[in-house]
């Protein structure tokens, strides 16, 4: 029944931030690409200002619903080993961080105006505590055999990709986050920021969903 109810959380938080994302690109004021628009200009009062609280609010809602999932993933088994305590303390740090984003572009009309880059700080936290959380937890399931190594990898591989053009954002940051490089040319999709921002968010959900799976195989309901 517990994990019942676990799933039934995971597939409301999708749909909770599927139908905020759906309401919020409606209201954009401008058309809609999501190769060239990232996930907080949705959410932001400044760049969206009839729709941001649709996207916002679901993403907060959405990442709530979350908290139980990555507490139950975390502990799964005992989580006995102190490599699978740290994951499952970041992967909790990071879904926190997600929900402190959510209200920041909730209550601030431009968050980083009054704390510098703070809205960028939070959102890397989140990225990289659920990030990191995940990947450490996929890695203790491989080592002690409970799932196959090509279905880590598997969940893996886009998060890595999006991990690696994540600092190619932050060290560069106009190569990412433009839709030109520096001699006027449009990019390719694969080397936009905001591309692989969603392709992100979409793999992490995946993820936490995957690890769901492991524990529901593992340890069915008596």
């Amino acid at each position: 029944m517990r994990l019942r109810a676990l799933w039934a959380c995971y597939g409301l938080s999708g749909a909770t931030i599927a139908f905020g994302m759906v309401l919020s690109i409606q209201t954009f004021p401008r058309p809609f690409d999501w190769t060239r628009t990232v996930i907080s200009a949705l959410a932001s009062r400044k760049a969206n200002p009839a729709g941001s609280l649709w996207f916002a609010a679901g993403l907060g809602v959405g990442l709530a619903l979350l908290w139980p999932i990555a507490v139950a993933v975390s502990s799964r088994g005992g989580a006995t080993t102190r490599a699978s305590r740290r994951s499952g303390l970041l992967l909790r740090a990071g879904l926190l961080c997600g929900m402190f984003v959510a209200v920041e572009r909730i209550v601030f009309f431009h968050f980083s105006d009054l704390v510098h880059k703070g809205h960028e700080a939070l959102a890397v936290c989140a990225f990289l505590g659920i990030y990191a959380g995940e990947v450490g937890l996929e890695l203790e399931q491989a080592r002690r055999r409970v799932t196959a190594i090509w279905m880590t990898v598997l969940v893996l591989l886009p998060l890595v990709a999006a991990a690696g053009v994540l600092m190619l954002y932050l060290e560069q940051r106009q190569l990412g986050w433009m839709d030109h490089d520096g001699s006027g040319d449009p990019l390719p999709v694969w080397l936009r920021f905001p591309f692989w921002q969603w392709i992100a968010l979409a793999a992490l959900w995946a993820g936490l969903g995957h690890l769901l799976g492991l524990v529901r195989e593992a340890e069915p309901p008596a």
